[in-house]
C-alpha cells in the first residue's frame, strides 16, 4: 500500500468533501448523491483546513487514503518482438484524477504511455494494453511506471504507485556464443551441428550456446544433464533444431569404437545403407564422399 493522502469525513450529515471538477471549489456531499462531475478530495500532508462545518459539537474526521496495486502482473524480461499484456487493479480509499501507465528507456525518456480518467477509486490496468505495445520496443532496458493523481487543489497531486525495470533482449535462437565461435572447431549449418568431441556432456555442449538449448537422443529421448552426446542427438531451441554429429560416431551410441570402424567399412563397400546423419558422421574429411582416406582417418583415431 501506498499513503496518498488524507479524505475529510463530516459526522452530523454523514457528508465526504469533493472536489467540482469545473471549478475546483469543495462540495460536501453523501455518499449516494450523484457525484457526477466531483471527485473525492484528498488533502496532502501539511494541508490546512478551515471551515469545514458550521454545525455546534460537529466532528470532521480526516482518514488516511491508501492506494495500491492488486494481482499486478508486470514484465521483467521480454524476447524482443513479443508483446506482453499487463493485469492488475489500482484500489484505493479516494477517488483518482488519472492512472497513467507508461513505459520510459534508458535515457528516461517516455516511449509508451496510457492515460485515463477513473474519477473513481478503482482502476484496471489492462486498460492500458491497447496503448503499449511492448513488441515494438527494441533491444534494451526499460521502466514501467504506474502513477496516479489525487486531487486537493491545482495542479493535481502525483504518486507513483510503480516503478518497476525490465529487458528487452535478443529473441532466442539456436546460435553458438561469441567464445565457441573463436575457437573455429564447431561448424552449425544447416541441417548438423559437429565439431565438438567425444565424450562431451550435455552440460558442456549447452554451454556453446548463447541461448538454453534442449538436447533428445536418437530415440528422442530428454538427456541428462551429464549424458553424453553422440551422433544423431537433436538439438533445439526456439522452433529451431539441429542434427548432432560426432564424427565417426556412425553408429550413434555416443563412443568411437571398432564397431564403428566395422560400419564404415561396409558402407564403403555398400553392404551397409547408413542413415543421413550417420554418413555425415563417416565422412571423416568432410569431402562428400565415403572412401579408403575416412577408413585410414578412424584407424589412426582407435589406434591413439
Amino acid at each position: 500500500y501506498m499513503f496518498t493522502g488524507w479524505t475529510a469525513y463530516r459526522r452530523t450529515n454523514a457528508q465526504w468533501v469533493y472536489k467540482d471538477l469545473s471549478t475546483l471549489s469543495d462540495k460536501w456531499l453523501t455518499v449516494d448523491s450523484d457525484t457526477t462531475g466531483y471527485i473525492r478530495k484528498t488533502y496532502t500532508d501539511g494541508s490546512v483546513t478551515a471551515k469545514a462545518t458550521s454545525a455546534d459539537r460537529d466532528i470532521v474526521t480526516l482518514y488516511a487514503a491508501w492506494t495500491r496495486i492488486a494481482n499486478g502482473v508486470y514484465p521483467s524480461k521480454i524476447e524482443q518482438g513479443n508483446d506482453f499484456t499487463l493485469a492488475g487493479k489500482i484500489e484505493s480509499d479516494t477517488d483518482m484524477y488519472s492512472a497513467t501507465v507508461r513505459v520510459k528507456n534508458s535515457e528516461g525518456t517516455v516511449v509508451a504511455s496510457n492515460k485515463a480518467n477513473p474519477y473513481t477509486d478503482t482502476y484496471d490496468i489492462a486498460s492500458a494494453n491497447s496503448a503499449i505495445n511492448f513488441g515494438s520496443l527494441a533491444v534494451g532496458t526499460y521502466t514501467l511506471e504506474v502513477l496516479i493523481e489525487t486531487v486537493n487543489g491545482t495542479p493535481p497531486t502525483s504518486h507513483t504507485l510503480l516503478s518497476s525495470v525490465f529487458e528487452v533482449i535478443d529473441p532466442a535462437k539456436l546460435e553458438l556464443t561469441d567464445a565457441a565461435i573463436a575457437t573455429g572447431l564447431y561448424t552449425l549449418g544447416d541441417a548438423y551441428f559437429r565439431g565438438f568431441g567425444e565424450k562431451i556432456t550435455s552440460t558442456e555442449l549447452k554451454q556453446l550456446f548463447k541461448y538454453e538449448i534442449s538436447i533428445v537422443d536418437v530415440n528422442g529421448k530428454a538427456v541428462a544433464d551429464t549424458g553424453v552426446i553422440g551422433t544423431g542427438y537433436v538439438i533445439s531451441c526456439a522452433g529451431e533444431s539441429r542434427t548432432a554429429v560426432l564424427t565417426l560416431d556412425i553408429n550413434c551410441d555416443t563412443v568411437i569404437s571398432s564397431a564403428d570402424l566395422i560400419t564404415l567399412n561396409s558402407a564403403i563397400k555398400q553392404t551397409t545403407t547408413l542413415a543421413a546423419y550417420s554418413a555425415v558422421a563417416a565422412d571423416a574429411d568432410m569431402n562428400g564422399t565415403l572412401s579408403a582416406a575416412d577408413l585410414i582417418t578412424m584407424k589412426k583415431y582407435l589406434s591413439n
